[in-house]
C-alpha cells in the first residue's frame, strides 16, 4: 500500500523517517535535529514541539505502514517508490533542502564502532560483466562510491541499502553470507546489476 501525503510537508518527512530509521532507532536527537532544520520551512508553518512531533509521528506510522519491507527493513524497491512519489510533489528547491538535511541528518547520533565497522565491511573493490568496476571507501561516517571516473556520497536507507545521493533511483545493497561482504546489486530504475566483491576490507 502505497503512503499517501496530505500535503507538502508530510512528503518531506517521509524522507527523513527512512533515514532516521535506518539505524533501526529513531533517537530525541535525530527528532530534535529535525525540528530545529525543517520549522523554519515555509511548508511546516513554524509548528510547535508538541504539534512537529505530532506530525513526525504520524509519518513514521504511514511510512513503516506503506513502504515494503523484508526481514524487519525496507526493501529497495519500496525505497524507489516513495522516493519516486515525493519527487512528484516537492518542488526542486524544497527536493535541494530535502537532500542537505537528509545527508546532516545521518550524522547527528555519530556512528557507533558497529556502524563504522559495517561500512567498513563495504569498502573495496565489486566487479560486474560489461560494466565498469565499483570502488566503496568510508570517508568519516559516510560510504563513498567511485565508478568510471565519478565519485558520489551513498545515503543510508538501511542497515544494508543506500541511495547515491546526486543521482535520482539510484540505489545500492549489499549482499552477505556467513557474514562476510561477498557483493551489491546497484539498481537503477527498473535495471539491476550484480556486482561480486574483488577486493578490500573482509
Amino acid at each position: 500500500m502505497p503512503v499517501k501525503f496530505a500535503n507538502e510537508s508530510e512528503a518531506f518527512l517521509s524522507v527523513l523517517t527512512l533515514v532516521a530509521g535506518a539505524d533501526q532507532s529513531g533517537s530525541l536527537e535525530e527528532r530534535d535535529f529535525l525540528f530545529k532544520k525543517v520549522k523554519g520551512l515555509a511548508i511546516f508553518g513554524n509548528p510547535s514541539t508538541a504539534d512537529f512531533s505530532k506530525l513526525l509521528g504520524k509519518v513514521t506510522d504511514a511510512v513503516y505502514e506503506g513502504v515494503a519491507q523484508k526481514d524487519g527493513e525496507f526493501t529497495a524497491a519500496g525505497i524507489d517508490a516513495l522516493l519516486g512519489d515525493v519527487k512528484k510533489i516537492l518542488s526542486p528547491e524544497l527536493r535541494k533542502s530535502l537532500v542537505q538535511i537528509a545527508g546532516e541528518l545521518g550524522d547527528t547520533d555519530g556512528a557507533d564502532a558497529n556502524e563504522t565497522a559495517l561500512l567498513d565491511q563495504y569498502a573495496g573493490a565489486y566487479k560486474a560483466d560489461n560494466n565498469p568496476d565499483l570502488r566503496f571507501q568510508r570517508q568519516n561516517n559516510t560510504l563513498e562510491a567511485a565508478s568510471g571516473g565519478q565519485t558520489f556520497v551513498l545515503l543510508a536507507l538501511s542497515a544494508d541499502t543506500f541511495r547515491a545521493e546526486q543521482f535520482e533511483g539510484v540505489t545500492i545493497q549489499f549482499q552477505s553470507e556467513d557474514g562476510r561482504v561477498v557483493g551489491a546489486k546497484l539498481r537503477q530504475g527498473k535495471n539491476e546489476t550484480s556486482y561480486k566483491k574483488v577486493g578490500g576490507a573482509p
